[in-house]
């Protein structure tokens, strides 16, 4: 059976014009996060995605789709967003919201909807078609209930995992402002302080160039042939220092590096999110 057998695509969600509703801009989805919460409000006027609570938000124009930003709506109302998602809604009684916010992480269907890409480069849009007729296969809504389910319970772990990661990371980067902005390292009261092109600081430490102190863009040797590991732009998050979701990819182009270096965009918005 097609996809659209199983699931509504871009359903019809009536919003009373004018009226303020919740927003999902493309830059709250994360790839990987199951749930997006709605940042803000606008009104509802315009062209835009519409959908509700439930519903699947899929990234249609490159690079989001190849990234991965697809995350189910957790709003508490209708809500409506950038233009560029589609939305996939279950079907009553045929499929449940949450298998069908899994099923649409599938490689096959992410496939087929990157395949039907077209446009100017570097705003390539998928076409809706390539998911209406998407050939599969749904278990029965009992089982779909159980799978989605089991998936459910690893996901809230991995969320409680999240927010741990989250709450150390800012304790990491509120120690460093405290010993290395601030000079308020152990024992800084007994270390006097000298001063220097950008105000005093603890006698013995000097100011330098970064490159005097780190290899910028150092040379990495990658082989040209096979798959290697590739990290998008996507993968890198504004309040995290891990990188995830990595993909691999043929070729030995872009920028290169190792275990253990940072990795720091260049480009905008990516520079000033």
């Amino acid at each position: 059976m097609k996809l659209s057998d199983y699931v509504e695509l871009n359903p019809r969600v009536p919003l009373v014009k004018g009226e303020t509703v919740p927003f999902v801009a493309m830059d709250a989805v994360t790839a990987g996060n199951r749930w997006v919460h709605p940042e803000e409000q606008q009104p509802a006027i315009g062209s835009g995605s519409k959908f509700a609570p439930g519903d699947t938000l899929f990234a249609r124009i490159t690079p989001c789709l190849e990234n991965g930003k697809i995350s189910q709506y957790a709003g508490a109302c209708p809500g409506m967003g950038s233009t560029e998602f589609f939305v996939l809604r279950a079907r009553e009684a045929v499929s449940d919201p949450a298998f069908v916010y899994y099923f649409s992480q599938t490689r096959e269907l992410r496939a087929a909807a990157e395949k039907s890409m077209s446009g100017a480069t570097g705003r390539q849009r998928a076409d809706i078609s390539s998911l209406i007729e998407f050939v599969c296969e749904f278990p029965s809504l009992p089982v779909q209930r159980r799978i989605a389910g089991i998936l459910s319970a690893y996901d809230k772990l991995m969320e409680n995992s999240q927010r741990r990661i989250r709450i150390l990371e800012a304790m990491a980067r509120a120690l460093y402002r405290e010993w290395f902005v601030r000079f308020r390292f152990p024992s800084h009261e007994k270390l006097p302080r000298v001063a220097s092109p950008f105000g005093d600081i603890p006698k013995g430490w000097e100011v330098k160039q970064v490159p005097e102190c780190i290899h910028v863009n150092p040379r990495v040797v990658v082989p040209r042939d096979g798959e290697k590991p590739f990290v998008p732009m996507g993968c890198l998050s504004d309040d995290s220092m891990l990188i995830s979701d990595i993909k691999s990819r043929d070729g030995n182009s872009g920028a290169k590096f190792q275990n253990g270096d940072t990795l720091f965009a260049r480009i905008t918005p990516c520079l000033c999110p």
